[in-house]
Protein backbone atom coordinates (compact mmCIF):
# COMPACT_ATOMS: atom_id res chain seq x y z
CA UNK A 1 0.00 0.00 0.00
CA UNK A 2 1.07 3.63 -0.30
CA UNK A 3 0.09 4.67 3.24
CA UNK A 4 -3.02 6.33 1.84
CA UNK A 5 -4.43 3.96 -0.75
CA UNK A 6 -4.15 0.32 -1.78
CA UNK A 7 -2.06 -0.05 -4.94
CA UNK A 8 -3.31 -2.81 -7.23
CA UNK A 9 -1.65 -4.93 -9.85
CA UNK A 10 0.36 -8.04 -10.59
CA UNK A 11 3.63 -8.91 -8.84
CA UNK A 12 5.50 -8.25 -12.08
CA UNK A 13 3.96 -4.80 -12.49
CA UNK A 14 4.42 -3.82 -8.84
CA UNK A 15 8.07 -4.87 -9.06
CA UNK A 16 8.64 -1.54 -10.82
CA UNK A 17 6.76 0.62 -8.35
CA UNK A 18 8.06 1.97 -5.03
CA UNK A 19 7.07 4.97 -2.94
CA UNK A 20 9.22 6.68 -0.29
CA UNK A 21 7.73 9.24 2.13
CA UNK A 22 9.38 11.33 4.80
CA UNK A 23 6.83 12.78 7.20
CA UNK A 24 7.51 14.87 10.31
CA UNK A 25 5.13 14.43 13.26
CA UNK A 26 3.26 17.60 14.15
CA UNK A 27 4.22 18.80 17.61
CA UNK A 28 7.04 16.27 17.86
CA UNK A 29 9.71 16.93 15.23
CA UNK A 30 8.04 19.29 12.77
CA UNK A 31 9.91 22.35 14.00
CA UNK A 32 12.91 22.89 11.76
CA UNK A 33 11.86 20.00 9.50
CA UNK A 34 11.78 22.14 6.34
CA UNK A 35 15.50 21.94 5.44
CA UNK A 36 15.41 18.19 6.06
CA UNK A 37 12.44 17.77 3.72
CA UNK A 38 14.32 19.85 1.17
CA UNK A 39 17.28 17.51 1.51
CA UNK A 40 14.93 14.53 1.04
CA UNK A 41 13.72 15.98 -2.28
CA UNK A 42 17.31 16.64 -3.39
CA UNK A 43 18.20 13.03 -2.69
CA UNK A 44 15.10 11.76 -4.49
CA UNK A 45 15.91 13.77 -7.61
CA UNK A 46 19.57 12.74 -7.60
CA UNK A 47 18.64 9.06 -7.24
CA UNK A 48 16.31 8.89 -10.23
CA UNK A 49 12.84 9.53 -8.80
CA UNK A 50 10.21 9.42 -11.55
CA UNK A 51 7.95 11.69 -9.49
CA UNK A 52 8.17 13.69 -6.28
CA UNK A 53 6.35 16.48 -4.46
CA UNK A 54 6.17 18.45 -1.27
CA UNK A 55 3.33 20.51 0.19
CA UNK A 56 1.23 22.42 -2.33
CA UNK A 57 3.93 23.07 -4.90
CA UNK A 58 2.66 20.28 -7.12
CA UNK A 59 4.58 17.27 -8.42
CA UNK A 60 7.58 17.27 -10.75
CA UNK A 61 5.27 17.04 -13.79
CA UNK A 62 3.34 20.20 -12.92
CA UNK A 63 6.13 22.21 -11.25
CA UNK A 64 9.86 22.53 -11.81
CA UNK A 65 12.31 20.79 -9.47
CA UNK A 66 13.49 24.25 -8.43
CA UNK A 67 9.95 25.25 -7.43
CA UNK A 68 9.52 22.06 -5.40
CA UNK A 69 12.86 22.58 -3.65
CA UNK A 70 12.03 26.23 -2.91
CA UNK A 71 8.72 25.17 -1.34
CA UNK A 72 10.21 22.31 0.68
CA UNK A 73 11.40 24.38 3.69
CA UNK A 74 7.80 25.36 4.44
CA UNK A 75 6.55 21.77 4.48
CA UNK A 76 6.66 18.89 6.92
CA UNK A 77 6.63 16.06 4.41
CA UNK A 78 8.05 14.97 1.08
CA UNK A 79 7.15 12.10 -1.24
CA UNK A 80 8.82 10.37 -4.16
CA UNK A 81 8.15 7.47 -6.53
CA UNK A 82 10.78 5.16 -8.03
CA UNK A 83 10.52 2.66 -10.86
CA UNK A 84 13.22 0.16 -9.88
CA UNK A 85 14.54 -1.64 -6.81
CA UNK A 86 18.04 -0.42 -7.69
CA UNK A 87 16.96 3.22 -7.40
CA UNK A 88 15.11 2.49 -4.16
CA UNK A 89 18.18 0.85 -2.62
CA UNK A 90 20.32 3.84 -3.62
CA UNK A 91 17.75 6.24 -2.13
CA UNK A 92 17.63 4.34 1.16
CA UNK A 93 21.44 4.26 1.30
CA UNK A 94 21.56 8.03 0.76
CA UNK A 95 18.89 8.64 3.42
CA UNK A 96 20.74 6.43 5.89
CA UNK A 97 23.93 8.43 5.39
CA UNK A 98 22.05 11.74 5.63
CA UNK A 99 20.51 10.66 8.99
CA UNK A 100 17.83 13.36 8.89
CA UNK A 101 15.99 12.10 11.97
CA UNK A 102 12.51 11.94 10.47
CA UNK A 103 10.42 8.81 9.87
CA UNK A 104 10.64 7.24 6.44
CA UNK A 105 7.84 5.10 5.01
CA UNK A 106 8.61 2.80 2.08
CA UNK A 107 5.83 1.25 0.04
CA UNK A 108 6.32 -1.74 -2.22
CA UNK A 109 6.44 -5.51 -2.37
CA UNK A 110 7.67 -6.65 1.05
CA UNK A 111 10.44 -9.00 -0.08
CA UNK A 112 11.88 -6.43 -2.48
CA UNK A 113 11.70 -3.61 0.07
CA UNK A 114 13.38 -5.80 2.71
CA UNK A 115 16.15 -6.59 0.23
CA UNK A 116 16.65 -2.90 -0.53
CA UNK A 117 16.80 -2.13 3.20
CA UNK A 118 19.42 -4.82 3.64
CA UNK A 119 21.50 -3.34 0.82
CA UNK A 120 21.29 0.04 2.56
CA UNK A 121 22.47 -1.52 5.83
CA UNK A 122 19.19 -1.05 7.69
CA UNK A 123 16.25 -3.19 8.76
CA UNK A 124 12.61 -2.18 8.74
CA UNK A 125 10.94 -2.16 12.13
CA UNK A 126 7.25 -2.19 11.12
CA UNK A 127 5.09 -3.68 8.39
CA UNK A 128 1.60 -2.46 7.56
CA UNK A 129 -0.66 -4.67 5.49
CA UNK A 130 -3.60 -3.52 3.42
CA UNK A 131 -6.64 -5.74 3.78
CA UNK A 132 -7.81 -4.76 0.32
CA UNK A 133 -11.17 -3.29 -0.63
CA UNK A 134 -14.40 -4.65 0.84
CA UNK A 135 -18.07 -3.99 0.24
CA UNK A 136 -19.85 -3.60 -3.07
CA UNK A 137 -16.75 -4.17 -5.17
CA UNK A 138 -18.96 -4.71 -8.23
CA UNK A 139 -19.41 -0.92 -8.23
CA UNK A 140 -15.69 -0.41 -8.75
CA UNK A 141 -14.23 0.39 -12.17
CA UNK A 142 -12.48 -2.28 -14.22
CA UNK A 143 -9.41 -3.75 -12.53
CA UNK A 144 -7.09 -2.52 -15.30
CA UNK A 145 -8.26 1.04 -14.73
CA UNK A 146 -7.78 0.67 -10.98
CA UNK A 147 -4.18 -0.44 -11.45
CA UNK A 148 -3.49 3.02 -12.87
CA UNK A 149 -5.84 5.21 -10.80
CA UNK A 150 -4.83 3.75 -7.41
CA UNK A 151 -1.27 4.95 -7.91
CA UNK A 152 -2.62 8.26 -6.63
CA UNK A 153 -3.09 7.85 -2.90
CA UNK A 154 -5.95 10.34 -2.67
CA UNK A 155 -7.79 9.04 -5.73
CA UNK A 156 -7.22 12.25 -7.69
CA UNK A 157 -6.65 10.29 -10.91
CA UNK A 158 -10.08 9.43 -12.26
CA UNK A 159 -10.59 6.04 -13.94
CA UNK A 160 -12.49 7.93 -16.65
CA UNK A 161 -9.38 10.01 -17.28
CA UNK A 162 -7.47 6.76 -17.76
CA UNK A 163 -10.08 5.65 -20.30
CA UNK A 164 -9.78 8.97 -22.10
CA UNK A 165 -6.00 8.66 -22.27
CA UNK A 166 -6.31 5.20 -23.85
CA UNK A 167 -8.60 6.66 -26.53
CA UNK A 168 -6.28 9.64 -27.04
CA UNK A 169 -3.36 7.27 -27.60
CA UNK A 170 -5.34 5.24 -30.12
CA UNK A 171 -6.35 8.41 -31.98
CA UNK A 172 -2.85 9.85 -32.04
CA UNK A 173 -3.59 12.78 -29.69
CA UNK A 174 -0.96 11.62 -27.18
CA UNK A 175 1.94 9.21 -27.21
CA UNK A 176 2.00 6.67 -24.38
CA UNK A 177 4.67 8.64 -22.40
CA UNK A 178 2.68 11.87 -22.88
CA UNK A 179 -0.51 10.21 -21.65
CA UNK A 180 1.31 8.84 -18.58
CA UNK A 181 2.47 12.37 -17.69
CA UNK A 182 -1.07 13.72 -18.12
CA UNK A 183 -2.27 11.10 -15.63
CA UNK A 184 0.52 11.97 -13.19
CA UNK A 185 -0.38 15.68 -13.06
CA UNK A 186 -3.51 15.46 -10.81
CA UNK A 187 -1.59 13.55 -8.12
CA UNK A 188 -0.33 16.53 -6.09
CA UNK A 189 1.40 14.24 -3.57
CA UNK A 190 3.80 13.06 -6.27
CA UNK A 191 3.52 9.31 -5.64
CA UNK A 192 1.96 8.48 -9.03
CA UNK A 193 4.49 6.45 -11.02
CA UNK A 194 4.34 7.55 -14.69
CA UNK A 195 6.83 4.90 -15.81
CA UNK A 196 4.62 2.12 -14.51
CA UNK A 197 1.65 3.94 -16.03
CA UNK A 198 3.36 3.70 -19.44
CA UNK A 199 3.54 -0.09 -19.14
CA UNK A 200 -0.09 -0.35 -18.02
CA UNK A 201 -1.32 2.00 -20.76
CA UNK A 202 0.60 0.07 -23.40
CA UNK A 203 -1.08 -3.16 -22.30
CA UNK A 204 -4.53 -1.53 -22.30
CA UNK A 205 -4.05 -0.02 -25.74
CA UNK A 206 -2.89 -3.37 -27.11
CA UNK A 207 -5.79 -5.30 -25.58
CA UNK A 208 -8.43 -2.81 -26.72
CA UNK A 209 -7.10 -2.33 -30.24
CA UNK A 210 -9.66 -3.42 -32.80
CA UNK A 211 -8.61 -6.29 -35.03
CA UNK A 212 -9.15 -4.82 -38.48
CA UNK A 213 -8.69 -6.14 -41.97
CA UNK A 214 -7.25 -9.45 -40.83
CA UNK A 215 -10.17 -11.08 -42.62
CA UNK A 216 -9.80 -9.18 -45.90
CA UNK A 217 -7.51 -9.66 -48.88
CA UNK A 218 -6.78 -6.55 -50.92
CA UNK A 219 -6.43 -6.90 -54.69
CA UNK A 220 -4.40 -4.60 -56.94
CA UNK A 221 -5.56 -5.67 -60.40
CA UNK A 222 -2.84 -3.58 -62.10
CA UNK A 223 -0.22 -6.00 -60.72
CA UNK A 224 -2.00 -9.24 -61.63
CA UNK A 225 -0.43 -11.01 -64.62
CA UNK A 226 -2.92 -13.91 -64.60
CA UNK A 227 -0.30 -16.45 -63.54
CA UNK A 228 -2.82 -18.32 -61.32
CA UNK A 229 -0.15 -18.75 -58.63
CA UNK A 230 -2.72 -17.80 -55.98
CA UNK A 231 -4.99 -20.67 -57.04
CA UNK A 232 -2.06 -23.09 -56.99
CA UNK A 233 -0.99 -21.90 -53.52
CA UNK A 234 -4.57 -22.30 -52.26
CA UNK A 235 -4.80 -25.89 -53.48
CA UNK A 236 -1.39 -26.69 -51.98
CA UNK A 237 -2.52 -25.29 -48.61
CA UNK A 238 -5.84 -27.18 -48.80
CA UNK A 239 -5.03 -30.56 -50.38
CA UNK A 240 -8.41 -31.95 -49.33
CA UNK A 241 -10.20 -29.51 -51.67
CA UNK A 242 -10.77 -30.28 -55.35
CA UNK A 243 -11.04 -26.61 -56.34
CA UNK A 244 -9.18 -23.46 -55.29
CA UNK A 245 -11.08 -21.24 -52.86
CA UNK A 246 -9.87 -18.08 -54.59
CA UNK A 247 -10.79 -17.58 -58.25
CA UNK A 248 -8.81 -15.65 -60.86
CA UNK A 249 -11.28 -13.98 -63.22
CA UNK A 250 -9.85 -12.56 -66.48
CA UNK A 251 -13.14 -12.41 -68.36
CA UNK A 252 -12.99 -8.60 -68.63
CA UNK A 253 -9.34 -8.46 -69.66
CA UNK A 254 -7.33 -7.62 -66.51
CA UNK A 255 -6.87 -10.48 -64.09
CA UNK A 256 -8.56 -10.20 -60.71
CA UNK A 257 -8.10 -12.72 -57.91
CA UNK A 258 -11.51 -12.93 -56.23
CA UNK A 259 -11.91 -13.93 -52.59
CA UNK A 260 -14.58 -14.28 -49.93
CA UNK A 261 -15.23 -10.92 -48.24
CA UNK A 262 -16.19 -12.48 -44.88
CA UNK A 263 -19.14 -10.09 -44.71
CA UNK A 264 -20.10 -8.46 -41.44
CA UNK A 265 -23.70 -9.53 -42.08
CA UNK A 266 -22.90 -12.75 -43.88
CA UNK A 267 -25.83 -14.07 -45.95
CA UNK A 268 -24.26 -17.54 -46.24
CA UNK A 269 -24.01 -17.87 -42.45
CA UNK A 270 -27.68 -16.97 -42.03
CA UNK A 271 -28.77 -19.28 -44.85
CA UNK A 272 -27.00 -22.38 -43.52
CA UNK A 273 -29.61 -24.56 -41.76
CA UNK A 274 -27.13 -26.83 -39.93
CA UNK A 275 -24.66 -24.42 -38.34
CA UNK A 276 -21.86 -25.60 -40.62
CA UNK A 277 -20.94 -21.96 -41.29
CA UNK A 278 -19.74 -19.90 -38.32
CA UNK A 279 -17.78 -16.74 -37.52
CA UNK A 280 -14.40 -17.35 -35.94
CA UNK A 281 -13.93 -15.00 -32.96
CA UNK A 282 -10.29 -13.95 -33.10
CA UNK A 283 -10.07 -12.75 -36.70
CA UNK A 284 -13.75 -12.45 -37.63
CA UNK A 285 -13.36 -14.95 -40.45
CA UNK A 286 -16.51 -16.60 -41.80
CA UNK A 287 -15.50 -20.27 -41.89
CA UNK A 288 -16.97 -23.74 -42.21
CA UNK A 289 -16.80 -26.61 -39.75
CA UNK A 290 -16.84 -28.95 -42.74
CA UNK A 291 -18.64 -31.89 -41.18
CA UNK A 292 -22.18 -30.48 -40.99
CA UNK A 293 -22.81 -29.70 -44.66
CA UNK A 294 -25.82 -31.56 -46.09
CA UNK A 295 -25.36 -30.29 -49.65
CA UNK A 296 -28.49 -28.14 -49.71
CA UNK A 297 -26.68 -25.33 -51.58
CA UNK A 298 -28.54 -22.66 -49.58
CA UNK A 299 -25.23 -20.85 -48.95
CA UNK A 300 -24.30 -21.06 -52.63
CA UNK A 301 -27.52 -19.33 -53.61
CA UNK A 302 -27.34 -16.80 -50.74
CA UNK A 303 -23.83 -15.48 -51.39
CA UNK A 304 -24.22 -12.29 -53.47
CA UNK A 305 -20.61 -12.53 -54.69
CA UNK A 306 -20.56 -16.13 -55.85
CA UNK A 307 -17.69 -17.01 -53.53
CA UNK A 308 -19.08 -20.27 -52.12
CA UNK A 309 -17.28 -23.07 -54.00
CA UNK A 310 -19.42 -26.12 -54.78
CA UNK A 311 -17.56 -29.42 -54.76
CA UNK A 312 -19.55 -31.58 -57.15
CA UNK A 313 -17.53 -34.71 -56.43
CA UNK A 314 -18.14 -34.57 -52.68
CA UNK A 315 -21.56 -32.93 -52.84
CA UNK A 316 -20.64 -30.24 -50.29
CA UNK A 317 -19.88 -26.53 -50.34
CA UNK A 318 -16.54 -25.00 -49.34
CA UNK A 319 -15.22 -21.47 -48.96
CA UNK A 320 -12.13 -19.45 -48.14
CA UNK A 321 -11.24 -19.38 -44.43
CA UNK A 322 -8.27 -17.01 -44.84
CA UNK A 323 -6.02 -19.99 -44.04
CA UNK A 324 -6.89 -19.73 -40.34
CA UNK A 325 -4.13 -22.13 -39.32
CA UNK A 326 -1.63 -19.77 -40.93
CA UNK A 327 -3.18 -16.67 -39.33
CA UNK A 328 -2.85 -18.27 -35.89
CA UNK A 329 0.89 -18.64 -36.57
CA UNK A 330 1.24 -15.01 -37.66
CA UNK A 331 1.55 -15.90 -41.36
CA UNK A 332 -0.28 -14.44 -44.35
CA UNK A 333 -2.88 -16.53 -46.24
CA UNK A 334 -1.33 -18.95 -48.73
CA UNK A 335 -2.62 -17.03 -51.78
CA UNK A 336 -1.08 -13.75 -50.52
CA UNK A 337 2.26 -15.38 -49.83
CA UNK A 338 2.15 -17.23 -53.13
CA UNK A 339 1.43 -14.14 -55.27
CA UNK A 340 4.72 -13.28 -57.07
CA UNK A 341 3.71 -9.78 -58.18
CA UNK A 342 2.38 -8.29 -54.94
CA UNK A 343 -1.12 -8.05 -56.34
CA UNK A 344 -2.54 -9.56 -53.14
CA UNK A 345 -2.05 -8.22 -49.62
CA UNK A 346 -3.71 -8.09 -46.22
CA UNK A 347 -4.25 -4.34 -45.75
CA UNK A 348 -3.98 -2.27 -42.58
CA UNK A 349 -7.30 -0.52 -42.95
CA UNK A 350 -6.87 1.23 -39.60
CA UNK A 351 -3.66 2.83 -40.85
CA UNK A 352 -5.26 3.75 -44.18
CA UNK A 353 -8.22 5.38 -42.41
CA UNK A 354 -5.88 7.41 -40.18
CA UNK A 355 -3.98 8.70 -43.22
CA UNK A 356 -7.26 9.59 -44.91
CA UNK A 357 -8.28 11.61 -41.84
CA UNK A 358 -4.91 13.38 -41.88
CA UNK A 359 -5.45 14.24 -45.54
CA UNK A 360 -8.95 15.57 -44.81
CA UNK A 361 -7.63 17.73 -41.95
CA UNK A 362 -4.75 19.05 -44.03
CA UNK A 363 -7.08 19.83 -46.95
CA UNK A 364 -9.45 21.70 -44.66
CA UNK A 365 -6.62 23.74 -43.15
CA UNK A 366 -5.32 24.56 -46.61
CA UNK A 367 -8.61 26.33 -47.42
CA UNK A 368 -7.69 29.02 -44.87
CA UNK A 369 -5.21 30.33 -47.39
CA UNK A 370 -6.17 30.10 -51.07
CA UNK A 371 -2.54 30.51 -52.03
CA UNK A 372 -1.49 27.43 -50.06
CA UNK A 373 -0.74 24.21 -51.84
CA UNK A 374 -3.67 21.77 -51.67
CA UNK A 375 -2.24 18.60 -50.11
CA UNK A 376 -2.29 15.28 -51.90
CA UNK A 377 -1.81 11.72 -50.72
CA UNK A 378 1.16 9.86 -52.20
CA UNK A 379 -0.02 6.24 -52.17
CA UNK A 380 3.37 4.86 -53.18
CA UNK A 381 5.20 6.68 -50.37
CA UNK A 382 2.23 6.24 -48.01
CA UNK A 383 2.18 9.84 -46.80
CA UNK A 384 0.42 13.18 -47.21
CA UNK A 385 2.36 15.70 -49.30
CA UNK A 386 1.88 19.39 -48.55
CA UNK A 387 4.00 22.52 -48.48
CA UNK A 388 5.84 23.52 -45.30
CA UNK A 389 3.66 26.58 -44.65
CA UNK A 390 0.44 24.57 -44.74
CA UNK A 391 2.01 21.88 -42.56
CA UNK A 392 2.92 24.58 -40.02
CA UNK A 393 -0.66 25.89 -40.05
CA UNK A 394 -2.00 22.38 -39.41
CA UNK A 395 0.40 21.84 -36.51
CA UNK A 396 -0.44 25.25 -35.04
CA UNK A 397 -4.15 24.45 -35.20
CA UNK A 398 -3.59 21.13 -33.44
CA UNK A 399 -1.50 22.78 -30.69
CA UNK A 400 -4.11 25.51 -30.24
CA UNK A 401 -6.83 22.87 -29.85
CA UNK A 402 -4.73 21.04 -27.25
CA UNK A 403 -4.19 24.24 -25.27
CA UNK A 404 -7.89 25.05 -25.42
CA UNK A 405 -8.72 21.56 -24.16
CA UNK A 406 -6.19 21.88 -21.34
CA UNK A 407 -7.69 25.22 -20.34
CA UNK A 408 -11.12 23.66 -19.99
CA UNK A 409 -9.86 20.65 -18.02
CA UNK A 410 -8.09 22.76 -15.36
CA UNK A 411 -10.88 25.29 -14.93
CA UNK A 412 -9.34 27.81 -17.31
CA UNK A 413 -6.33 28.57 -15.10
Amino acid sequence: MTHSNHRRGSVDSLSHDFVVMMMAAKGVNDEGAGPKIQRFIELALSNGAVNCAVGKAGNMHTASPEAILDTAPSGIGGMAAFDSAEKLANMLTALTKADLGISVIVSGLFDMVDDCCSRAGIKRHTIEYSLGIWGKTSKLPDEKLLEVSTMCGHAMVSPKLVQRMVKDIQRGVHTIPEAAIELAKPCTCGIFNPKRAEELLQAMVASSAEVTAQNLISIDASKCDKCYACEAACLEAHPDHNKPLCIVDASLGPGVSLHCLHCGNAACLKACPTGNIYREERFGVVAMHGNLCIGCKQCVMACPFGMIVWDQAKGVSTKCDMCLDRLYQGQAPACVEGCPTGSLSVPDTMGVAQKQRQLALATTMATWDRSAEVPTYDYQAGEVRLDAETAARVQAAVEQAKRAGAGKSDGGR
